[in-house]
This record gives C-alpha cells, structure tokens and sequence, in this order.
C-alpha cells in the first residue's frame, strides 16, 4: 500500500532578531487607509503601505436606517488625533441634504487580543485589535482608527450623497476624507414595528426518551399530538 502526503505553505514570515529603525519612518507622513467595518484593525501593524491614495468612506443605508465606515489614520510617528468631524452630506442630483448632525463620530480603542492576529497580520507575534469605541479620542498612537455612523432620516431623499470627514491631529494638519453615502429607496421600518419571527422544532426523540414511550407507538404519536 502507498501512502502519499500533501503539503502545503499556508503562510511565510520574516523575522528580524533587533527591530530596524529608519529616520525616514519617523518623518513618513500621515497617510489614511479605509478598509470596511468589518476589517480588523490592530494597533502594532504598519499600514502605511495599505494607505489608499484616494482613501473615501463609502456608505449604504435605507431611509431610517444607519452604517458606519472607519479611516485608519497611519503615521511613522506616534500621532494625537484632536477631533473628527463629519460635514453636511448633499445628494449629487437635486437639492437633498443629511445634516451633519446625523453623523456620529467616534475613535476606536485597542482594547482586545485576537488570536489569529499572526495569520492576518505575519509581521508582528502578538497584536492588540482595536474592539471598542469611544466619543472622545486615545493616547498618541501610530494607527488610529476612526469611525463614522451615519443615521439616515426616514424622510431623506433616494440616491447618492458625498461630503467629508475631517480629521485634525494634534501637531499636524487637517485631513480630509471624502464620505459617500447611497440612500436605497426603501425605508427601514420603525423600531416599534419591528417582527421578531421564532421558529421551534418539535424533538420528537427526546419527547419518547422523556416519557418513556416506545419510539414511533401510538402512546409516543398521542405525546407529539400534544
């Protein structure tokens, strides 16, 4: 009999025993990277290199509901993000407009490990995610995320709407990153209308076992009836 084996390579890092500094990473400019909610997000990684060049908040969302996008503010150097603020959002086509008010902004805060943070990130042994959020902004950092919720009025008019997000650190200046909002032509129902649908299946073998009926009798057929 001939026994035959697979391998494959799932995954390669370098590891360097002395970590390497670079003047040039210190100096490296603060770059913007907008990956989706539901991209994770770790506070040793470097993602200057992942830095979009044209970064942009795209957002999709019925009348009445709300979504959320982040930008991941990157630097070489630590970084202290001052505020964050969302600006009107007008619709391209017609006179439409989502106040700023509408959107919510807030940081989010490395507070949670994740243990498959070498599979996704290779560089580093152990990471920090980025798992909770906050209304007022960290501790200097190089990778800041920032995220935006967007509540849409049940009344706001279908189609597209742009605006921007500005970003203002501390001992840099203001970035701006433009936000796209789609408002679909439904709208999402009140919350004191929503359905919550239940449904339960009937174990019929743990009913015998119960009662203690031959399984499939008419005894056990009578207890399924109930």
């Amino acid at each position: 009999m001939v026994h035959r084996r697979v391998v494959g390579l799932i995954g390669l890092a370098l590891l360097l025993a002395a970590p390497v500094t670079s003047r040039a990473a210190d100096t490296a400019p603060v770059r913007v990277w907008t990956p989706g909610p539901l991209v994770s997000v770790f506070k040793e990684a470097d993602y200057t290199a992942r830095a979009d060049t044209a970064p942009t908040i795209r957002l999709v969302s019925p009348r009445g509901g709300a979504a959320s996008g982040q930008a991941v503010v990157c630097a070489g150097a630590a970084l202290q993000i001052k505020t964050a603020v969302m600006s009107d959002l007008a619709a391209k086509a017609g006179d439409g407009v989502i106040r700023a008010a509408a959107g919510h902004v807030r940081y989010a805060q490395p507070t949670g490990s994740h243990r498959y943070a070498r599979t996704l990130v290779p560089t580093i042994r152990r990471a920090t995610r980025f798992d909770a959020l906050a209304e007022s902004p960290g501790p200097a950092a190089t990778v800041q995320p920032v995220w935006l919720t967007v509540t849409v009025p049940a009344d706001a008019v279908p189609g597209a709407y742009t605006g921007r997000l500005v970003v203002t650190p501390a001992d840099a200046g203001s970035i701006t990153v433009p936000v796209r909002l789609t408002v679909c032509s439904w709208a999402l129902p009140a919350p004191k209308d929503f359905a919550t649908h239940l449904g339960f299946i009937q174990s019929p073998d743990s009913l015998a076992l119960q009662y203690k009926a031959p399984l499939w009798s008419k005894r056990h057929w009578n207890l399924v009836a109930q």
